[in-house]
């Protein structure tokens, strides 16, 4: 809610219409339940009735074992080559905001 007040300050918006986020499969966040505390948070903001549309990228892995990268599966985060489960997370932890949309004032206003 921080980062959506700052953008329509910065860029003179009356009315945010729309978010898209991105959110890591290990980031720790379930993507139903931030829909469900954004219609919360956004209440009587300049973002209430905004919708919230959520991306969810691919999990990518780094097996430290045979030094190659994988996409991960959530079922089964094993390196499909060596089968070690010894990994680093490349990319599956993102918390970011792609982009805001809304109206803007008008010079009358």
């Amino acid at each position: 809610m921080q980062i959506t007040r700052q953008v329509a300050e910065q860029n003179n918006m009356i009315k945010v219409t729309s978010l898209l986020v991105e959110i890591g499969q290990f980031s720790g966040v379930e993507p139903h339940a931030l829909e469900f505390a954004w219609e919360f948070v956004s209440k009587g903001t300049v973002a209430e009735g905004s919708t919230l549309e959520i991306e969810r990228p691919p999990l990518v892995l780094f097996c430290t074992h045979c030094l190659i990268e994988y996409p991960g599966d959530m079922e089964d985060l094993r390196c499909p080559n060596c089968k070690d489960e010894v990994f680093e997370i490349r990319k599956g932890r993102e918390m970011l905001v792609r982009s805001i949309s809304g109206d803007k004032k008008t010079e009358k206003e």
